[in-house]
């Protein structure tokens, strides 16, 4: 039996009750064998339980890697002129970095805190969320429109991983960072910053 659209399976492999199976237990592929006094169909029936089981944690799980910052991908895919992506930032346009970051920055430390009862936890989240955000701050002093931009994104993405933020909490993020740099692509059609 294969499950569609997977590589996950089970497989009947003699009439004496052998299997194999994906996915197993803590294990990628199980293989079963039947011990002297115990065989038949009740041992299959059993398999096939432990098999449905671990299929169902495996493909009910959310994938925390399949998307780990949901960006408007217009951004992902934008590119800047060559005299526009080789430029570093006016001191305009870093206030302007200052500004939204500040936003980015305030809403990061609530989600890195939201449900954290330990507070000696929620220290140190609120310490790694503003070490980030202060890189990102002094990247914007040495690095190019287009470095900076590729830092920001792999930063997000690093921090929203690192502080296992759930997908609504990775969506409203993505959806917050995206309007924040949404200005720096001419063209681009970029949601209104929130106050």
């Amino acid at each position: 039996m294969n499950y569609k659209g997977t590589d996950f399976f089970f497989r009947f492999e003699d009439e004496k009750g052998a299997c194999l199976f994906s996915p197993g237990v803590g294990e990628r592929v199980v293989r079963r064998r039947p011990s002297a006094s115990y065989f038949g169909w009740d041992t299959q029936l059993a398999n096939v339980a432990d098999w449905v089981n671990a299929l169902r944690f495996e493909v009910e799980q959310p994938d925390v890697w399949s998307d780990p910052l949901p960006i408007e991908k217009g951004l992902l895919t934008s590119t800047f002129s060559p005299e526009e992506a080789d430029r570093p930032f006016t001191e305009d346009e870093r206030q302007r970095l200052l500004r939204s970051l500040d936003r980015v920055e305030r809403k990061l430390l609530n989600l890195a805190v939201e449900g954290v009862n330990d507070q000696e936890l929620a220290a140190q989240r609120h310490e790694f969320v503003k070490q980030q955000i202060g890189d990102l701050i002094e990247s914007s002093k040495r690095l190019t429109r287009k470095e900076w931009t590729s830092n920001l994104i792999g930063t997000m993405m690093q921090t929203a991983v690192l502080l296992a933020l759930d997908p609504a909490a990775r969506t409203s993020l993505g959806a917050l960072i995206s309007a924040a740099i949404g200005w720096l692509f001419p063209g681009q059609v970029s949601p209104v910053l929130p106050p």
